[in-house]
């Protein structure tokens, strides 16, 4: 054998011992990115059985434009939203905000603020008038390829001056329009299917409990009628959902799983580009693949037990998932403040059901209080709803100047009706209640 032919063979073997042991790595590497996929494939198939979404797809109702059915709220909502914003002074703007944040704290707006949300329900009447036509329409989403995120502001404002028109009609002692005007809100913002499509976190709180402090303002200044207190009744019942923190976590989860795919999506896009960029970048993240789908995999196993938890009674799944401390945020929410939401919209949204019920009674018993909770079941409630904080129904409570129905709070606590630490409101007794 030649002294060159030596040299050829030691300088091949000097690089084909490298090329076999990355070739190697590289099979395994890829056979492991192969069986995570097919792990992978199947969780989602098992999610996607179960009929829980697995894709933002999934989540948003994808009608198209040209193809909404005929009694289709969408196209309401959407222009009413769009009015809302135009067409009234900046004056009148602020006064029905002062109006809207003092009713939510349970003071008196100012008589001077007042006095101006006539003007503005004049100036934005055919927004107003729009929401109304669309709450009495089936909403199944805004057409497909159209964005929530600047709606979502515009929706906000509408919903503030629903509320403003509500504060201002009922204090002219027009208890009809008024609870019209908070059925509108209700549907609105907690549907059923609600156009507003806040997260069930800790900023949805205020917007709900806005809507029963103006529930509370309207019984203060006047008398709903039968038809009307009806309407309040299966607006409440349809808002009572049992399952909306099980839905939220799906929602979150549904999410994740979409970035995980529109991430490796778009490598193989990137791959095609010319330049070494675009054609690292894609080796970089594809040959990351296997360790973020094994990551992924272990954060649905968490999503599991989130979800189990979550399915638990009340008030047991707040403790169950508060002790799954080592969870991440979801959406950049702890999923212990995720539930802790939940339960104060699930408490106040049922002490509008009880107080509902209650002005029923009273009013077929020519004003009298009735004697205990109990006494509006199953006349007009079919059961007393659950107080998410302790398990046991409801609280209610008779006072010289009205009565209070309350959820004992997350301190566990009776506290007897007290608005500090309870969750709930108390509704006074005027002019307008002696039925």
């Amino acid at each position: 054998m030649t002294a060159d032919r030596v040299l050829v063979r030691r300088g091949f073997l000097r690089w084909a011992v490298p090329v076999l042991v990355l070739t190697l790595i590289w099979a395994a590497w890829n056979a492991w990115d192969l069986i995570e996929g097919r792990r992978l494939k199947e969780a989602v198939d098992t999610i996607r059985r179960s009929g829980a979404p697995t894709s933002v797809a999934d989540l948003e109702p994808q009608v198209l434009i040209g193809q909404q059915r005929p009694d289709d709220a969408a196209p309401y909502y959407a222009a009413a939203a769009a009015l809302a914003g135009a067409g009234a002074s900046s004056a009148d703007s602020a006064a029905a905000g002062r109006v809207v944040v003092a009713v939510a704290k349970g003071d008196v707006p100012r008589p001077e603020d007042l006095v101006r949300i006539p003007d503005l329900i004049d100036q934005r009447a055919d927004a107003l008038r729009l929401l109304d036509a669309a709450t009495s329409r089936t909403f199944d989403g805004f057409p497909s390829g159209t964005s929530y995120g600047y709606r979502l502001a515009e929706l906000m404002r509408l919903f503030l001056l629903s509320g403003a028109r509500t504060i201002g009609v009922a204090a002219t002692g027009d208890s009809a329009r008024a609870t019209a005007s908070l059925v509108a809100e209700i549907r609105l913002v907690l549907g059923p299917n609600p156009p507003i499509r806040p997260w069930v976190g800790p900023l949805f709180v205020p917007t709900v409990s806005q809507v029963v402090s103006r529930l509370r303002w309207i019984l203060q200044h006047g008398a709903p009628d039968t038809a009307s207190l009806a309407a309040l009744a299966d607006a409440f019942a349809t808002a009572d959902d049992d399952r909306a923190l099980e839905r939220q976590f799906q929602r979150v989860r549904a999410f994740e799983l979409e970035s995980f795919a529109q991430r490796y999506r778009s490598v193989y896009a990137g791959a095609q580009m010319f330049g070494v960029a675009p054609v690292f970048t894609a080796l970089r993240t594809t040959a990351s693949r296997p360790i973020a789908t094994q990551t992924l995999l272990r954060r649905l196993g968490e999503y599991d037990v989130l979800l189990a938890a979550s399915r638990s009674p009340w008030p047991i799944r707040l403790d169950r998932i508060a002790a799954l401390r080592a969870l991440p945020p979801l959406g950049n929410i702890p999923p212990s403040e995720t539930a802790a939401a939940a339960a104060q919209v699930t408490a106040l949204v049922r002490a509008a059901r009880v107080i509902v019920a209650i002005e029923r009674f009273r009013q077929a018993s020519r004003g009298a209080l009735p004697l205990s909770i109990d006494a509006v079941v199953p006349a007009y409630l079919p059961a007393v709803p659950g107080d998410p904080y302790s398990g046991q129904p409801m609280r209610y409570r008779a006072l010289s100047s009205g009565y209070v129905v309350y959820s004992i709070g997350s301190d566990r606590k009776d506290d007897g009706g007290d608005m500090k630490t309870d969750i709930g409101a108390q509704i006074l007794a005027s002019a307008g209640s002696s039925r």
